[in-house]
């Protein structure tokens, strides 16, 4: 009766619906629920951006990790190969005057600027090769007549990218481990060529050789895990560990005896 005084009111009092309590209540639940959607999903899109940029973080430092790691492992290349060389200047040196030792020297120079402007990282085969060459010119100076060196690479492959100092180990473990004992001539010859689609290197020797079970280590996937307690294992680990950085199970590499019981090795890459 508190609009009977007031039509107007009364007339829109009359025509307000009349809802049962248990709608109402299914209603007032309803924008519970869809209030509480909109919260979670505003805490949820929080939680990914926070997430998302904490993944970015941790990619970035794993990305500077492994740079690092990579750095280390092409620092640890074996250094014989230096002081064999500084031995030869010294002795080139006193035999006779200036030229020639200072070729080597020179030569020697361009390796190891070489391997710092490099820094671990990927660089033309093209360039690769020309390192190689000093590090031939030197190996020539030091052996002469009984080492012979065949190079048979490819030119289309020239601007493709590899691991730098890679066919460097390859050759000098080669030379010594397989020909340094070796009194008789030697020959270390290193083949480069595409087959399809992945770039294959070969490089072979008719030095000593090796025993099956040293072949069966190089070959195993353990030399992933820690390297075999020698200089030759090590360079091989390291290799193994530039590849999978650069090229994740895209590469192979097998070590196998060749007809003159010498050692083949065969590196494969997909592109």
């Amino acid at each position: 009766n508190i609009f009977t005084d007031n039509t107007e009111l009364f007339d829109l009092y009359s025509k307000i619906p009349v809802v049962p309590f248990k709608r109402s209540k299914e209603t007032a639940n309803l924008f519970y629920l869809i209030l509480n959607y909109i919260g979670e999903q505003y805490l949820l899109n929080q939680n990914n951006i926070r997430l998302l940029s904490e993944q970015k973080e941790k990619i970035e430092l794993e990305r500077q990790f492994k740079d690092l790691e990579i750095r280390y492992y092409h620092s640890q290349i074996n250094p014989h190969f230096l002081f064999n060389a500084l031995n030869i200047a010294g002795r080139q040196a006193f035999i006779e005057g200036s030229q020639r030792t200072q070729e080597i020297i020179y030569a020697l120079a361009d390796i190891y600027r070489y391997n710092l402007d490099s820094s671990g990282f990927l660089i033309k085969i093209s360039d690769e090769l020309q390192n190689l060459k000093n590090y031939i010119f030197i190996q020539n100076i030091r052996f002469g007549e009984q080492l012979v060196f065949k190079l048979d690479v490819d030119s289309a492959i020239s601007d493709i990218n590899i691991p730098a100092m890679t066919l460097q180990i390859f050759v000098e473990n080669a030379v010594f481990h397989g020909l340094e004992k070796k009194e008789e001539l030697g020959w270390v010859s290193i083949k480069g060529f595409m087959y399809e689609g992945r770039v294959v290197f070969e490089i072979e020797d008719n030095g000593i050789g090796m025993d099956d079970e040293k072949l069966l280590l190089l070959n195993s996937k353990t030399i992933m895990q820690a390297p075999p307690p020698n200089s030759m294992g090590m360079g091989i680990y390291n290799i193994h560990k530039r590849l999978q950085y650069f090229y994740p199970n895209k590469f192979s590499i097998n070590f196998s005896k060749n007809a003159e019981n010498g050692i083949k090795v065969c590196l494969s890459i997909s592109l």
